[in-house]
């Protein structure tokens, strides 16, 4: 971020230097224009989010037959092996597959803005300008990701009993619970543009506006599903969970800036200045998986699966790794943004020469 600012504090002083050589009379001018201003950023984008998911769970061989090891019952390959072991034991219900809400978009199209910039006069046309913004754009789930979420939430619920159901054993209990987070969410874009008056004098004056800078993301929504299991077979107890947190973020990136508007002296020190610019700069939108099971240790130490093929593998020992609930992840890319995003702002400032 600190080496596009040099470098566009650079260019602005080059242009300054250049432009003060050619055009005499730009001493004659205040110089410095420092202005506060507020306004509404509209937010849309051009792309498609894909979604990544773990590669196929690795083989593992059960008392029951073939299984496999998978992350989580609620995604990718989990939510497959769970279907196809419900079909194989002629269960009609099926799993919720959470894939398509890891694609969800969570950002509010709309956000109040405020700044301040900063206008260093080259001539009577020219003048480089450094703009500071503060957007409060609100992250949160969208209504499809909740319907999703909630699906995959009462379907693990559903799909479970009824597959406990098609074999002998007792205190069946099984739970899936789903929380929401809407942190909010903020923007930072720090710019540099060269503005061109498309009037060189006057009470009212029209300009053009083009520059670049960096934006910095902060903030996030997200949900976190956790699914459990419990039962006894033969006398021993079976209790495995699995809790899969999903974050939608934003990570930084480098902008373009064009726009324009106007500026309305009041007098020849102050005036105001109503702006219109779009800010395009890359989809970096992604979807963040961390994924977490549990095997709860009883005794005797047992190892079970369903008498099906495919099959899953149940465990009570320590660290499960005979059950096909035994893998972990962090921090997974589950989804990236792609194509370009703009976000319009329209603002409204006071302005104050010296």
């Amino acid at each position: 971020m600190l080496r596009n600012c040099r470098m566009t504090l650079t260019l602005i002083l080059l242009l300054s230097t250049s432009a003060l050589a050619q055009d005499p009379a730009a001493t004659d001018y205040f110089k410095w224009e420092v202005e506060g201003h507020g306004g509404l950023g509209f937010f849309s984008h051009a792309g498609q989010a894909s979604i990544i998911v773990p590669p196929r769970g690795r083989f593992l061989s059960t008392p029951g037959g073939p299984s496999r090891r998978v992350e989580s019952w609620y995604f990718g390959d989990g939510s497959l092996l769970l279907n196809e072991v419900a079909s194989a034991l002629g269960v009609s219900s099926r799993m919720a597959a959470l894939d398509p809400t890891l694609a969800s978009s969570s950002a509010n199209p709309r956000g109040l803005v405020g700044g301040i910039r900063l206008d260093r006069r080259i001539s009577s046309r020219f003048s480089g300008e450094f703009s500071f913004d503060y957007i409060h754009n609100e992250k949160r789930l969208t209504d499809s990701a909740k319907a999703g979420a909630e699906s995959s939430r009462a379907a693990f619920v559903t799909v479970w009993r009824n597959v406990l159901a098609t074999h002998t054993v007792q205190n069946v209990n099984v739970t899936s619970t789903l929380e929401t987070t809407d942190n909010g969410g903020r923007t930072l874009m720090l710019t540099g543009a060269l503005r061109v008056r498309l009037k060189a004098s006057g009470r009212f004056v029209p300009y053009a506006t083009v520059g670049g800078g960096v934006i910095r993301n902060y903030g996030s929504a997200g949900l976190v599903l956790t699914g459990n299991y419990q039962f006894v077979a033969g006398g021993t107890s079976i209790n495995e969970t699995n809790t899969v947190t999903v974050r939608y973020v934003s990570d930084n990136s480098r902008v373009g800036v064009v726009g324009g508007g106007f500026t309305r002296d009041q007098s020849s020190r102050w005036g105001i200045r109503a702006d219109l610019r779009a800010h395009i700069h890359e989809d970096v939108s992604r979807t963040q998986l961390d994924v977490f099971s549990r095997v709860a240790a009883g005794t005797p130490e047992v190892q079970l699966a369903f008498s099906s093929n495919p099959t899953i593998g149940f465990s009570n020992i320590t660290g499960g790794f005979f059950s096909s609930q035994q893998t972990a992840l962090r921090e997974f890319r589950a989804s990236e943004g792609s194509g370009m995003q703009i976000r319009l702002q329209a603002s409204f400032g006071v302005y104050r020469r010296f």
